[in-house]
């Protein structure tokens, strides 16, 4: 999909593949995509979600919580036992903003049809 479609912003869930993480992992690190962390860390080992972060590079993984499946606080406090640096930490931050006119064209429209993304000013 990639090779066909370049200009292709994706974000995927559950850092690209649910209870399949390592696949999703081999398959999708090195991509230009984002992957989100929610539902995720409850699974791991903190050494194997810093494995998957680093993999992705900290600047492609999104902060989320999955919520109401799992509560912010506990996401957040499995969050910070990660052997993240300080810097990483503000990466997966920052990460949104980077991508904060993205997530609008999803929050605003069909995730499925993104070809009215081209028609917004600054989403292309």
């Amino acid at each position: 999909m990639f090779k066909k479609h370049p200009k292709l912003q994706m974000i995927c869930a559950h850092f690209g593949g649910w209870m399949e993480w390592d696949k999703a992992v081999e398959l999708l690190a090195g991509h230009d995509l984002v992957v989100d962390c929610s539902s995720s860390f409850y699974q791991w080992t903190p050494e194997q979600a810093e494995k998957a972060i680093r993999s992705f590079g900290t600047d492609h993984v999104l902060y989320g919580t999955d919520y109401p499946m799992w509560k912010p606080d506990e996401e957040l406090a499995r969050f910070a036992a990660l052997p993240l640096t300080d810097e990483e930490r503000e990466a997966i931050r920052f990460c949104a903003e980077k991508y904060e006119h993205f997530l609008l064209v999803i929050n605003c429209g069909s995730s499925m049809d993104m070809t009215f993304a081209e028609e917004i000013p600054g989403t292309t």
